[in-house]
């Protein structure tokens, strides 16, 4: 075999590994679109094309859900408590998705004791990624919901500072904060749990 029919293999060799790149760079990038479907995409649409058996558990597994969220939300005070909670669901699944070791429970309404007093918060997060463990509070201070005296703002830095030195990482949101953007909110309290921090 003389150089010249080394060198045609070659460079086929290397037209081969540039075609089979750019299928497989194509495949993931098709993979990637489908995970974001736009925003006017009709998923009811889509369900009437659906096999009758397909659909029946297709709207059984929409009312599981749908009866999921309301349980969630119901011991929520209010509405942008109700917001918080819900935007809370939908972004956990993606956070656990980050590690095969952890898990994130959230809690309504939880009662803390330290010494002798009791600590009502809006949401307690406790979580774990590997060996680390945090115990997040969410407060939802809302203008209708959590009209503050003067009495009242000493009483809960008290209260935020002896739950800090409890362990607990304590994060306040504005009504607003929630209201305009509950998504954002809830993504950054549990992209705090994957960032360095907690106890180990």
């Amino acid at each position: 075999m003389n150089n010249e029919t080394l060198e045609e293999k070659s460079d086929i060799e290397k037209m081969l590994e540039n075609v089979s790149r750019e299928f497989e760079e194509e495949n993931l990038k098709k993979e990637k679109e489908s995970e974001f479907l736009p925003l006017n995409f009709d998923w009811r649409h889509e369900a009437e094309k659906l096999d009758p058996r397909v659909r029946q558990i297709f709207d059984d597994m929409l009312d599981e859900y749908a009866r999921k969220l309301i349980i969630s939300i119901n011991f929520c005070e209010s509405p942008i408590e109700q917001l918080m909670m819900l935007a809370f669901r939908s972004q956990r699944g993606n956070y656990l998705a980050l590690t095969d070791d952890g898990e994130i429970k959230i809690s309504q309404q939880e009662e803390i004791k330290i010494d002798k007093e009791k600590f009502r918060v809006d949401f307690l997060i406790q979580a774990r990624v590997g060996k680390r463990r945090h115990k997040i509070i969410v407060e939802c201070d809302g203008h209708i919901f959590h009209e503050k005296t003067k009495e009242q703002a000493m009483k809960d830095k008290r209260r935020a500072r002896l739950l800090t030195l409890e362990g607990y990482i304590v994060l306040n949101y504005t009504g607003s904060e929630i209201w305009n953007n509950p998504f954002g909110c809830a993504r950054e309290v549990l992209g705090f749990i994957f960032k360095d921090g907690g106890e180990k």
